[in-house]
């Protein structure tokens, strides 16, 4: 990485954003159900959580979470040259596999989570990962 690089903030809150947005869409739409029985919960503890402003302390916990991770990506992206979507995919992919995979591979070896849960989570960090990478790639 050139010593002047400079992340561009606007592109590292739009990419948090849609990561984030990704995984609003992830844990309701796409695999609430799925999600909720591997962790043991029900739709009544999610509504006593909101109920008592959990869910609001969450999201903006998570929006908070993906704009970090993009932030940390920008230096990457930048170090490493990535300049379009065929190289942000596989490149996000890598990292993905390295570090996220690697890391939530653990509740299933160590706090004997399912397999199911492992993938309902990694894919959506996939997703994300990839989503951010390629925003960052493109928005210089």
């Amino acid at each position: 990485m050139t010593p002047d690089f400079a992340p561009n903030y606007v592109a590292i809150v739009v990419a948090g954003l849609a990561a984030w947005a990704l995984g609003a869409i992830w844990y309701s739409a796409l695999f609430q159900k799925p999600w909720l029985k591997e962790m043991g919960f029900t739709q009544e503890m999610l509504a006593a959580g909101a109920a008592k402003g959990g869910m609001k302390k969450t999201m903006i916990g998570g929006a908070l979470s993906a704009m970090v991770t993009a932030w940390v990506m920008s230096y990457d992206v930048a170090a490493w040259k990535v300049d379009t979507v065929a190289f942000a995919i596989p490149f996000a992919f890598c990292i993905w596999l390295g570090y996220v995979a690697m890391v939530q591979l653990d509740s299933v070896l160590y706090e004997r989570r399912s397999w199911k849960l492992f993938f309902i989570n990694t894919s959506y960090r996939l997703c994300a990962v990839m989503i951010t990478a390629v925003v960052l790639a493109l928005w210089k």
